[in-house]
């Protein structure tokens, strides 16, 4: 995998946002469409939100290959991971990356719901989640802050490359394993996913 190359993407974004504070500037006019008026604390959080949600795509990959390698089913989960894993690294631009943060938030949406959309299909083949992480509420904030049309893209982009055999191959091949991964959230542990959700973007009127 080329979690590192995806790591030092993330960081010359992380650096950039820094220096240009890009996507607080859209944030705040995000949050005036609301009628909100957020305080430099409120934007500093809701900015702090994203970066950890899209660092999240290296950090799980990462977990979920780990635990996957110690319950004897990489080679079934492998390929599937690196499916998601290439989206990042070559995506089909919806937003571009040369913006920072806010060209990033697209390919970590694509990715992280796509990581969802295969958990989800994996339970309705066993009754058990693959990774027993929600990441559906982190999810739907990040929609929202994404915008029509593009959120629509993504998700047609999503159903489409859950289709793909490399993927139904793997969830088949699965199927026997038949339990959850014992996987824990890499970024912001046992916290619940809508608190932090609500506690990072609350003040911004999307949630």
């Amino acid at each position: 995998m080329q979690l590192e190359e995806i790591r030092k993407i993330i960081s010359k974004a992380v650096a950039d946002e820094k220096r240009n504070r890009r996507l607080a500037g859209i944030i705040s006019e995000i949050a005036k469409t609301q009628g909100k008026r957020p305080n430099p604390a409120d934007i500093d959080g809701a900015v702090a939100f994203i970066r950890d949600y899209i660092e999240h795509v290296p950090a799980l990959l990462e977990s979920t290959a780990t635990v996957a390698e110690q319950r004897g089913i990489a080679g079934e989960l492998t390929p599937i991971l690196n499916v998601a894993e290439q989206y990042f690294l070559n995506p089909q631009e919806v937003i571009p990356d040369h913006l920072g943060l806010v060209g990033l938030m697209d390919d970590a949406y694509f990715v992280l719901r796509l990581v969802q959309a295969i958990s989800d299909s994996y339970r309705q083949a066993t009754g058990s989640p693959l990774l027993p992480l929600n990441l559906i509420p982190a999810n739907l904030a990040i929609r929202v802050l994404i915008g029509e049309p593009f959120a629509s893209q993504l998700d047609l982009g999503v159903a489409a490359t859950l289709a793909l055999p490399t993927i139904q191959q793997g969830l088949e091949q699965l199927i026997p394993f038949g339990g959850t991964l014992p996987v824990k959230d890499p970024i912001w542990g046992n916290a619940s996913m809508d608190e932090i959700v609500s506690a990072r973007l609350g003040a911004m009127g999307v949630v």
